[in-house]
């Protein structure tokens, strides 16, 4: 299964808030980094990719994602990913 989930641009993220209530599911909220806010997403497992965030976003702050494509971006390559997920298997 590909999912997609967001991913938040905190360059063009403003905090506004406006993806907050357009996520059914309640997992964006604003957090606050130093004196900014910036939307944060909770339990990305959960999210259903419905982009309705990303329509939301005024600023195109918020772009949806494949799932894997995010790991390997934080993990590094696909091997690594592997490892760090074998034990989910």
């Amino acid at each position: 299964k590909r999912t997609l989930i967001p991913v938040i641009d905190t360059n063009r993220c403003t905090g506004c808030g406006w993806c907050v209530p357009a996520c059914h599911l309640h997992l964006l909220s604003l957090e606050a980094q130093g004196w900014q806010k910036f939307s944060t997403l909770h339990d990305a497992q959960d999210c259903t990719g419905c982009r309705k965030c990303e329509v939301k976003c005024p600023f195109g702050a918020i772009t949806m994602s494949v799932l894997r494509m995010i790991l390997i971006y934080y993990l590094g390559s696909l091997e690594r990913i592997t490892r760090a997920t074998r034990h989910l298997c």
